[in-house]
């Protein structure tokens, strides 16, 4: 053991308060007893600058909050065992090898490190937008800025001629990315908008409008509206709206699918809702082919409420396995949206990845036969429900297609256009 090295917690992590655990989780309402372990102090979270969270308990907070400062482990050591009045040798191997790990996954850092990762931690949370309100891009005036993140920046665009508004999305490749990150982040860029400009038009999908190849930017429709999780929580959509929506959710996707083409990223945010309930499905970053050629970047990603069991990893941490998705996983993604539009809630629930997964792989669900407004769900919905949340992909509909069809086919009343 050194006497000499110190360390501290990365500042790429940090400890979140009880508050901001709970502002950042609006899930606790349907997690009574996970909710009290975190007010009772029981349990804790550790949070990346990626905003990931990971479940902590007491002892490893305790072991965390002795390197807010730098120390040594000597110094912790003697600490501890002084606290348990035991001698240091007593506590020297478990603490040594829990520190190890700690050290192995860059929690703990050394104090020389630490100013340098602060820089990192300094880039990565405050990017700095390319473009100002009324700057021009080629025949495009910037409005407003809507997302600038590290690697992709969206803007609110107006065409000089037209005066219709656009969206501007735009690819960012900072200098100091390693050439093979830059050459990886181009093609996957280059491939979300190749994907879409396969795409017929058709009006419940985001329109192509414009992509330029040498200035890494691509023009798209502007839909104003919000996303489905914010539409069905607003509660304006009442039951035969809320069919509407579930029609054309199911419309979107399967002519997606029609043109042999993976969405890859099926998740609430990612479906527009205008005041009309006019649905949109938006963002191609993660598309496949459904038989990609060999020259297509294959992503892996997702919103964790929304991975199909054969995706979710239950053993050996937190992700995703390396499969991917597929037209019966986006079946199942479909059936958690209906369920949300239907129930105002995620079919599954897990305080952490590992209970979350647990919960998709494992758990046998129940369809109330009403809202929560107490409309009454016809027996078709409910069967369309229970097929498409199938455990084993080959149990569901073979794609968004005929989900639709059976949608259709069996539906009791009129939708209304």
């Amino acid at each position: 053991m050194s006497d000499d090295l110190r360390y501290i917690l990365s500042p790429q992590y940090s400890i979140p308060s009880v508050e901001q655990v709970l502002n950042s989780y609006s899930n606790f309402k349907d997690l009574p007893e996970e909710l009290e372990q975190l007010k009772n102090n029981e349990v804790f979270f550790l949070r990346n600058v990626k905003g990931t969270q990971f479940l902590i308990n007491p002892t490893i907070k305790i072991f965390l909050d002795a390197f807010l400062e730098p120390t040594t482990l000597s110094a912790v050591v003697n600490s501890f065992a002084n606290q348990a009045k035991t001698s240091p040798d007593q506590i020297l191997h478990v603490m040594e090898t829990f520190f190890q790990r700690l050290v192995s996954r860059k929690i703990l850092v050394k104090e020389e490190d630490a100013n340098a990762l602060k820089s990192i931690v300094k880039k990565e949370t405050f990017t700095k937008s390319k473009y100002q309100v009324g700057d021009q891009i080629d025949n495009y005036k910037i409005i407003n800025e809507i997302s600038i993140r590290k690697s992709t920046q969206l803007y609110l665009g107006q065409q000089n001629e037209s005066g219709d508004f656009v969206v501007v999305k735009l690819l960012i490749l900072p200098q100091e990315l390693k050439a093979s990150s830059k050459k990886k982040s181009l093609q996957k860029f280059q491939q979300e908008f190749s994907l879409m400009s396969e795409l017929p038009p058709h009006p419940n999908v985001c329109r192509l409008i414009d992509y330029n190849k040498e200035r890494n930017y691509a023009i798209l429709e502007y839909i104003e509206g919000k996303s489905l999780k914010r539409t069905i929580e607003a509660g304006t959509a009442d039951f035969t709206k809320r069919l509407k929506i579930i029609d054309q959710v199911l419309t979107a996707l399967a002519f997606v699918q029609e043109q042999n083409i993976v969405h890859g990223d099926i998740h609430l945010s990612n479906f527009l809702v205008t005041d009309s309930f006019h649905v949109k499905l938006i963002d191609f970053g993660l598309s496949n082919h459904s038989s990609p050629d060999e020259n297509e970047v294959i992503r892996n990603g997702g919103v964790y409420e929304c991975i199909p069991p054969e995706r979710a990893k239950e053993q050996g941490g937190f992700g995703f396995l390396k499969k991917t998705s597929d037209f019966r996983s986006e079946v199942f993604q479909c059936g958690v949206l209906l369920f949300y539009i239907l129930y105002k809630k995620y079919p599954f629930y897990g305080f952490t990845w590992k209970k979350l997964a647990q919960s998709i792989i494992h758990d046998q669900l129940d369809f109330p036969q009403k809202t929560n407004e107490n409309d009454p769900i016809p027996t078709f919905i409910l069967e369309l429900l229970n097929k498409s949340l199938q455990k084993d992909p080959m149990d569901r509909f073979e794609n968004v297609g005929k989900m639709l069809l059976y949608f259709k086919e069996n539906s009791a009343i009129e939708i209304p256009d």
